[in-house]
């Protein structure tokens, strides 16, 4: 690996059991127009032929730094990742995703010419070779630092680590957490904390982002509500210890998805009281729900059924019950 030109791009590739799609990722970016680059593909313990892949380009492009551990999932993936990251700028690609060949000469570009330390590019969403592009804005867009925290902690612009450039310096002392899903949502915001610049926006769609039905986000099980709540449980603490003027669009959120876990225990999940996020999801919704049933940003629906949980339960559970007959 060559010496750090001072605008290196570390590229942070989590990899486990995508040998379907590794090798386009890999590809995509071993083909950018912008050269100057360190790829660190992270085997999280692959037990398909990910591993061959990894190393079978390490050999072909030095520029290809191969981890390797046990698998801990995809936060823990990313960690190791930073952890080893030589370059002034950080970015994160799925290995089940691809780039366009000119999206981190264009980001860098922007980053550079700007003097901005965070790029957000516009992607396309991927589902069966149909493209369906996705895009905040229609041109592209300087955001002074205020107006892109409002929108990144009010979910305005989306959390997703992906098809965003970062100096590597905002990044100290914030880790994805581990043995979660939606891990995005409670870590990629504090970096919009950890600089007074502007924010660049690239209107043109240069990540690949793939839609696959067999993705955790796209199972339906307890750990999706989890770890939605426990994120913005996380938000909400944060706004408040930072007195932000979000505190009550993300305690909104959180509620919410508290709510949906207690909903879910009644029915999706037959009753799964004994789970300890249950427990917490309770507590969370019993200490706030004067001011979520007092906030107008709360849906009436969800107002309603933390009222009747905290309030006469005997009623919440009849119609939950019900509810649960009804989606058997």
């Amino acid at each position: 690996m060559k010496e750090n030109s001072g605008r290196t791009i570390s590229i942070i590739v989590p990899v486990f059991n995508t040998s379907a799609y590794l090798e386009k990722c890999i590809i995509s970016l071993i083909n950018q127009s912008y050269r100057d680059l360190e790829i660190i593909l992270v085997n999280d313990g692959s037990t398909d032929n990910s591993g061959v892949i990894c190393n079978k380009y390490a050999q072909i492009d030095p520029r290809i730094i191969v981890l390797y551990e046990e698998n801990a999932g995809l936060s823990a993936a990313r960690n190791l990742g930073l952890a080893n990251a030589t370059g002034s700028y950080i970015a994160f690609v799925d290995s089940d995703d691809y780039c366009d060949t000119n999206m981190f000469s264009e980001m860098i570009n922007e980053a550079v010419n700007n003097n901005v330390d965070i790029v957000i590019a516009g992607s396309y969403y991927v589902k069966e070779n149909i493209l369906q592009e996705h895009e905040y804005f229609p041109d592209n867009q300087l955001l002074d630092i205020e107006t892109i925290r409002h929108l990144i902690l009010t979910d305005s612009i989306g959390s997703q680590a992906w098809s965003k450039l970062f100096k590597k310096e905002l990044w100290k002392d914030i880790t994805f957490p581990v043995g979660r899903i939606y891990e995005d949502i409670a870590t990629i915001f504090k970096c919009f904390y950890n600089t007074n610049n502007p924010c660049a926006y690239i209107c043109k769609p240069l990540y690949f982002y793939v839609l696959r039905n067999d993705s955790l986000s796209f199972k339906k099980s307890p750990a999706q509500g989890y770890g939605l709540f426990f994120s913005f449980k996380e938000r909400y603490e944060y706004s408040v210890s930072n007195n932000l003027a979000e505190k009550e669009i993300c305690l909104v959120k959180a509620c919410m998805f508290a709510q949906g876990i207690i909903n879910n225990s009644y029915t999706l999940y037959k009753y799964d009281q004994s789970h300890p996020t249950v427990a917490e999801a309770k507590m969370f919704i019993s200490q706030h729900i004067n001011e979520l049933t007092s906030s107008k940003m709360a849906p009436i629906k969800y107002k309603l059924l933390a009222w009747a949980y905290v309030h006469v339960q005997n009623i919440y559970v009849f119609f939950i019950s019900v509810a649960r007959l009804i989606l058997k």
